[in-house]
């Protein structure tokens, strides 16, 4: 699928969250998994009702 409108543009009906905090990572060798929160985590109530 693609999301964008030319390179920099989204396409209407989309929107894009944006990484915050880092709180997990993974290398597997070839591939690094990182997992970001959408907002900053300043205590564990901050965990809920965000994307991924």
């Amino acid at each position: 699928m693609k999301f964008t409108n030319g390179q920099w543009l989204l396409r209407e009906g989309y929107s894009e969250l944006n990484p915050q905090t880092v709180f997990d990572h993974y290398f597997d060798g070839k591939n690094l998994f990182i997992y970001t929160s959408t907002k900053v985590i300043k205590e564990r109530g901050d965990l809920l009702d965000q994307g991924t």
